[in-house]
């Protein structure tokens, strides 16, 4: 599902960000555009206007959406075809857990 954000930002020019996220980012996001160092906090979430913000939305149940690949289950699908890559992704997922 997408859901719109909007931000306004008195004395900043308006914009579109198109970015995979979700809500434990806003609060991160938000509390840098008021000045504040997150960097002492323990913050599920990332700053969606970082440079290093890494396009991942978790779940409770393991499941995530990232900028290139949805897990539902024990199934991986391409964002770009909806095409299943469950087997290439899981035998990664199984490495990078050795």
């Amino acid at each position: 599902m997408r859901v719109p954000l909007f931000i306004h930002v008195p004395g900043v020019k308006g914009g579109q960000i198109h970015k995979y996220s979700g809500e434990v980012d806003v609060a991160p996001t938000l509390l840098h555009l008021l000045g504040d160092d997150t960097k002492n906090y323990l913050m599920s979430g990332s700053d969606i206007l970082s440079k290093n913000f890494k396009e991942l939305v978790p779940f409770r149940n393991g499941d995530f959406v990232s900028k290139d690949y949805t897990k539902v289950g024990n199934n991986y699908y391409s964002n770009k075809t909806g095409e299943k890559k469950s087997s290439q992704l899981t035998r990664h997922r199984k490495k990078m857990k050795r």
